[in-house]
């Protein structure tokens, strides 16, 4: 990622934040409704987010980076906070995380960002035995989740500005929380339990 591109992410995310506070420091001063004003003009931010795609889009080899849980390749840069082989621990204040799974002995774990899109990869995950579960969360961003293929899971959805969408099935409006069980769910000796909370963003299970 070129300098120029890191400079211009944290400016976007940092104008976003800036807006937000002054928003709350209004609000607490009765000048005007916060609730109000989210509700009414909160599309315009993803105007904002989108119109910056169009003037700034990502370059492929910035497409292309992601992290897979039973492959793991590191560039040795940022934090130690990096998934091993069987357990997902992904942790970002501003920018997007992309992760695939393909282990077989999936143990479960955490990914959050506060601003970013999250991309969760699950479709080669595998449980051995139990109740394994991975939350997913953040505050500005959207949210999209591969099914697993191998085990039975059961996904809890939360965002309280944006859409759901399972599989063939999209919910709008405000507040939404949904919940999808596969129907040997219950029952399965080894499941996966995926919970998502966002505030701002949508939320895709495909």
């Amino acid at each position: 990622m070129s300098h120029s591109r890191v400079n211009g992410n944290r400016m976007t995310w940092g104008l976003i934040i800036v807006a937000f506070g002054v928003l709350f420091l209004l609000d607490n001063l009765r000048v005007l409704d916060f609730g109000d004003v989210v509700s009414d003009y909160w599309p315009l931010i993803l105007v904002f987010i989108g119109l910056r795609m169009i003037v700034f889009p990502k370059r492929a080899e910035e497409v292309a980076g992601k992290t897979e849980v039973g492959a793991i390749t590191d560039s040795g840069s940022g934090p130690s906070n990096r998934s091993s082989e069987r357990h997902l621990r992904e942790s970002k204040f501003i920018g997007d995380t992309s992760v695939k799974i393909t282990t077989d002995d999936f143990l479960g774990g955490s990914a959050s960002s506060f601003i970013g899109d999250e991309h969760i990869d699950l479709s080669e995950a595998a449980v051995k035995s139990g109740e394994k579960v991975v939350h997913v969360s953040g505050f500005i961003g959207d949210v999209k989740i591969s099914a697993p293929k191998k085990v039975p899971f059961m996904l809890i959805a939360n965002t309280t500005i944006g859409d759901i969408r399972i599989f063939d099935n999209k919910y709008e409006g405000f507040a939404q929380s949904k919940t999808y069980k596969a129907a040997d769910y219950d029952a399965a000796p080894a499941r996966l339990r995926i919970q998502v909370s966002k505030f701002i963003g949508d939320v895709t299970l495909w």
